[in-house]
Parts: structure tokens; C-alpha cells; sequence
């Protein structure tokens, strides 16, 4: 495994989600990133922090747990577990799902996750069974 990108992803998910520190993503998202999968397909890193910012208000105390990484070149896909509050609700949520992030020069330059948001919308009430039959 590249160790590189390895420590890349782990600084990732422990700066800027588990320690809430987004600052940090000025040094490690490329200024036109691209990202896949948590909504419309969007380029730029200032949307991205759109994103964040709108997540971290609706969910609070974010864990997010590596299971398991592969790499392979540029690229590197990490399994994660991830746990927190839904603000609105006080419920306590747990999903999972895949990233896949591409690293150039030290900078993250493309991202596809893959996460069970919808599972994540049914425990806290966005969706009623009848609605996820439609």
C-alpha cells in the first residue's frame, strides 16, 4: 500500500471530520477538486466546504472509523464506519460506505463516495416506507 496516500486519507478523515477542522482542507483539496456522490457531481473546493459546512450542521459529535484501505497508485478507496447525532432529532445515526480519493502533487484532486445515505435517511424519520417504494 502506498504509504503516502495512506497517511493522506488518515489525516483526512481525523483533521477535517473527526476533529472538525476544516481549515485544513485549503492545504489538502486541490482548488477545482471534483466530487462524486454526495449529491450532483460538483467541481471546486469552496463547494465542498458548501457541503460540509450544511452536513456538519445537521449531524454533530462525527466519528468517522477506517476499516479498511486499499491503494493503487494515485488512488486509494477507504472503507468507513461512520457514527454521530442528528442535530434536529437528538438520534444517534450509523452509516458506511466507500471513498475513493485520487491524490496528485500531495492535493486531493478527485473524490467518489459512496455512503448509505439512504439508510442514514430512514433513522432519523426522512422517510417513511411508503416512500422508499416510489
Amino acid at each position: 500500500m502506498n504509504n503516502t496516500n495512506k497517511d493522506f486519507i488518515i489525516r483526512w478523515f481525523t483533521e477535517v471530520w473527526n476533529n472538525s477542522n476544516p481549515a485544513v482542507m485549503d492545504e489538502m483539496l486541490h482548488p477545482d477538486v471534483k466530487v462524486h456522490g454526495v449529491g450532483e457531481t460538483f467541481t471546486g473546493s469552496h463547494l465542498f466546504k458548501d457541503f460540509y459546512d450544511d452536513f456538519r450542521k445537521v449531524y454533530s459529535n462525527l466519528k468517522f472509523d477506517i476499516e479498511k484501505m486499499i491503494s493503487e497508485g494515485d488512488e486509494i478507496a477507504a472503507l468507513v464506519n461512520v457514527f454521530g447525532i442528528h442535530t434536529a432529532t437528538g438520534k444517534e445515526v450509523h452509516f458506511s460506505g466507500v471513498t475513493i480519493a485520487k491524490i496528485e502533487d500531495g492535493v486531493l484532486t478527485s473524490g467518489w463516495n459512496y455512503f448509505d445515505f439512504l439508510g442514514l435517511s430512514k433513522q432519523v424519520g426522512n422517510l417513511e416506507p411508503e416512500q422508499l417504494r416510489k
